[in-house]
């Protein structure tokens, strides 16, 4: 037996709602982006490493350990929950580098993501600095760069350290890890930006 035309016609029109209902979802948030990763800079000693947050994570801060430079270093991140808030910050991933210097961590303030690194650098690293955004959870992007003054790793006065920064590009894309190359230090520092 054929279907009544009515019937037809509701399940088309059910279908086009959910269809657009989609649509606009997608639209809203926009199209998933290719992961930005930034150039790595500093020096070519060491093992290349890449040091992920994970799905569903953005980047909050880094732990390790400092002396004259970057010994060694790691995550701190946090979840991105359904309704896009922020959960407690947690270690991720492991850490990377020497053994020397003594014990650090530097995070960005509760409700804001790592959205740039400027990093001081020459054949390793000797400061990493965090650019921090505030964190809007409804939009799942962040605004704004503070900069944290009291880097990771012990400022330095020779000339030869400089600055290079590292900054995330699009709003929807927090920093979510670290790319480089490690030894018995920190040799060099590229971040990498994406949705969580």
């Amino acid at each position: 037996p054929s279907t009544p035309p009515f019937r037809s016609m509701a399940r088309s029109l059910a279908t086009l709602v959910i269809i657009v209902t989609l649509g606009a979802a997608v639209s809203a948030r926009g199209a998933d982006e290719p992961a930005q990763n930034t150039p790595v800079f500093g020096g070519s000693g060491g093992r290349a490493f890449s040091l992920s947050c994970g799905a569903g994570y953005v980047l909050t801060g880094l732990r390790g350990r400092t002396g004259m430079l970057v010994d060694r270093v790691g995550l701190l991140c946090r979840f991105v929950r359904a309704d896009g808030t922020l959960g407690a910050e947690t270690t991720r991933d492991r850490e990377v580098g020497g053994t020397g210097g003594g014990p650090a961590s530097r995070s960005c303030p509760p409700g804001q993501v790592v959205s740039g690194l400027p990093v001081r650098t020459s054949s390793s690293v000797a400061e990493v600095r965090l650019l921090c955004g505030t964190w809007n959870a409804a939009q799942r992007t962040w605004s704004g760069r503070t900069e944290l003054q009291q880097g990771f790793g012990l400022r330095t006065p020779s000339l030869t350290y400089t600055f290079k920064s590292h900054l995330c590009e699009l709003r929807r894309q927090p920093a979510v890890g670290l790319r480089g190359r490690s030894g018995g230090f920190v040799d060099a520092l590229g971040l990498t930006c994406d949705e969580p």
